[in-house]
């Protein structure tokens, strides 16, 4: 019958306490329970043996401030890393952002501005405001426009409106003898009617 010896949780807690006990690094009370357990134990005699030629071998490190030494390295370390492995932007690209942004500015720049309204362009049926309409001239199915412009300039009159719903045109005639300017008008054979549009009588 095997007997299971009252101290076997004492025994292992010794057993624990024996690396840190074999370096002096452990406290008077816990080495005083260490001592008084090797006083009676052949085992954890043997093993301290042991473990003071593992330390022999590899001694410990003494010095207190050694664990921060080796932390503020390891965070070194792990910095040097980060800073190796993060891409590096090329010099180039700084300018080309820098690029992009000004023309997003110009950009916005145009779309705000005011737009220029529309040009006063007239069609030939819109009266116009400098040059008031005092004659109407009818022409010829067969007439050419270069028939039709050069009857206009030979009479110094120039088309402000038309062509209405009967196909004539509103005339401007400069002038004071504007009978005559219809008189000459009349006599185009692009022109199949000219009248003044202010009662004036025609020649």
């Amino acid at each position: 019958m095997k007997v299971v010896p009252l101290d076997a949780d004492s025994h292992f807690a010794v057993q624990l306490l024996l690396p840190w006990y074999a370096a002096n690094r452990i406290d008077p009370a816990e080495a005083a329970q260490v001592e008084a357990h090797l006083a009676g134990c052949a085992s954890c005699r043997a093993e301290l043996d042991v473990e003071r030629r593992l330390q022999a071998a590899q001694p410990f490190v003494t010095a207190a401030d050694d664990v921060e030494r080796g932390w503020a390295r390891m965070r070194r370390r792990i910095q040097a890393d980060e800073q190796s492995t993060r891409p590096r932007q090329a010099p180039w690209l700084r300018w080309v952002v820098g690029a992009q942004f000004a023309i997003i500015a110009a950009l916005a720049v145009v779309l705000v501005l005011p737009r220029p309204g529309p040009g006063s362009y007239r069609a030939l049926g819109t009266p116009n405001a400098t040059a008031a309409p005092n004659a109407v001239a009818m022409f010829k199915p067969s007439a050419t426009e270069q028939e039709i412009r050069s009857a206009l300039r030979i009479a110094g009159a120039r088309i402000v409106g038309g062509p209405t719903a009967t196909n004539a045109y509103l005339l401007s005639i400069a002038g004071e003898d504007r009978a005559a300017a219809l008189a000459q008008l009349r006599a185009q054979p692009a022109v199949s009617l000219a009248e003044s549009l202010d009662g004036r009588p025609a020649p």
